[in-house]
């Protein structure tokens, strides 16, 4: 099985020694993410709420890009749920 590094354009650099997402056959693996800003490519400030919402919004650039605009990522997980694309909120 193949292994594919997944790297959205304009997010923010990874930081250490690994990648933001890996596919592996149909699987997409998303690593660790965080309130990185990605055009100053720095941790943001802010309270906890708008630090979760650009961490979310990380996350999902990932998730689009390893998707290829396609949208074929069918499910998410959220909450250890289980969730359709219509229920993700970002």
């Amino acid at each position: 099985m193949s292994i594919e590094r997944i790297i959205p354009a304009g997010g923010a650099s990874p930081r250490g020694h690994y990648t933001p997402a890996m596919r592996a056959g149909d699987f997409v693996y998303v690593s660790g993410q965080g309130p990185i800003d990605p055009v100053t490519d720095k941790l943001a400030a802010g309270d906890v709420a708008f630090q979760t919402q650009l961490t979310l919004s990380n996350m999902q650039r990932i998730l689009e890009a390893a998707a290829g605009g396609d949208n074929s990522l069918g499910h998410g997980l959220c909450d250890g749920k289980l969730r359709p694309p219509s229920a993700r909120k970002f």
